[in-house]
């Protein structure tokens, strides 16, 4: 649990470092440290402002399909690099700090035989393996995309736009444009879907608390743990009561993050699918985009529903419990914790309402709709 506790810290480390620049010295004159956190979002400012020019470009002359979506994608993508970026580490990077804090402390002063060590352990290595599972099919999948890019375009650059002002036979044009374009597209990705494991890192942990807390419900079925019932109670009520403000910290965070991502998600979906109904188009790359989307709206949405069904069972564990063989005390803090439970920890965003499994098919059906009345109207 330690080991892939640390590598999980490791990998939030570096994208909580990466993108303000954390990892440069600071500066005595505080407006120089400032500056670095406009670094990259003047980058991303510049990238949009190239994709624009091209897509204007395109207007003005014949154009393939390809060419202009791919460029509508980038300038999407734009703007949802900067939503997060101002979500994330400007709105609630403290918020996000305090929330592994606990954690830290969770899994310090848990002892070996705890039951939290024990459901702690097992999320903790699921945690571990999706980051690193989605950091090396992220990296695999931009390659992909750039090169197929790079192969398809004519200018020969891992995105279809260039900078402006800088012509193709020029001695610049290469080394001004290639490094530009990497920095800018792996940055995008690694930022959009970054953001994704904080979100499912997050979800997991909170999934271990509630998992640990039914676990010590079910110990009160035991004839033997019967004198502990009390102090059961009141450890599932102290661990409910720290889970409560966590979510309430989490789904603050979610309900802005969630947004931005389900937006321009649905806005990807209609693209990329408007790419596989057209001709002139090769599979690969709309292929790949899709599987990239469902894949992230789908475990978006699946870790949303777990969160809330999760939450679920602990008034219904409570309730199948021997409580008619409690003591009178006993009763009447099992009657008011199943009143408490009562209400499910659940995610909101604005627009979509409650972050669920029916939020993933309504992403889709919307996604699918709006794709097919546009190229109906393009054809």
């Amino acid at each position: 649990m330690a080991t892939n506790y640390s590598k999980i810290k490791q990998f939030l480390g570096f994208f909580l470092s990466i993108y303000p620049l954390g990892f440069l010295p600071n500066f005595k004159w505080k407006p120089l440290n400032n500056f670095k956190l406009l670094i990259f979002p003047a980058l991303k400012l510049f990238a949009m402002y190239c994709s624009f020019f091209h897509l204007f470009e395109l207007l003005n002359e014949e154009f393939d399909i390809m060419d202009m979506i791919i460029t509508l994608i980038y300038i999407i993508g734009y703007f949802e690099w900067i939503m997060i970026y101002i979500t994330i580490f400007i709105s609630n990077k403290s918020g996000i700090s305090q929330f592994f804090e606990h954690f830290d402390s969770a899994i310090e002063e848990s002892p070996d035989e705890d039951v939290y060590t024990m459901y702690f352990a097992t999320n903790t290595k699921l945690a571990y393996q999706i980051t690193r599972t989605f950091s090396i099919g992220i990296f695999a999948s931009g390659v992909i995309i750039t090169s197929a890019i790079i192969y398809f375009s004519k200018n020969h650059v891992p995105m279809y736009y260039i900078i402006p002002g800088i012509p193709s036979d020029s001695i610049l044009f290469y080394p001004c444009n290639l490094p530009i374009q990497y920095i800018t597209y792996f940055s995008l990705i690694g930022m959009v879907f970054g953001s994704d494991v904080i979100l499912i890192i997050m979800f997991i942990f909170c999934d271990a608390e509630l998992k640990a807390a039914i676990h010590l419900i079910s110990l009160t079925n035991n004839p033997q743990n019967s004198p502990k019932n009390t102090i059961t109670l009141k450890t599932i009520n102290e661990s409910h009561l720290k889970i409560i403000k966590i979510a309430e910290k989490l789904s603050k965070f979610c309900w802005q993050i969630y947004f931005h991502k389900f937006f321009t998600i649905i806005v990807y979906f209609c693209l990329v699918l408007i790419m596989i109904q057209s001709d002139d188009v090769p599979l690969l790359i709309p292929l790949l985009g899709t599987l990239m989307t469902i894949s992230e709206v789908f475990i978006l949405c699946y870790f949303g529903q777990t969160l809330q069904d999760r939450s679920q069972n602990l008034p219904r564990a409570l309730y199948t419990t021997n409580w008619y063989d409690w003591t009178l005390g006993d009763q009447k803090t099992l009657l008011f914790l199943i009143m408490i439970f009562q209400r499910p920890i659940k995610l909101e965003t604005f627009g979509f309402g409650i972050v669920s499994i029916y939020t993933f098919v309504q992403i889709c059906k919307a996604s699918a709709s709006y794709a097919t009345i546009l190229y109906a109207l393009y054809a």
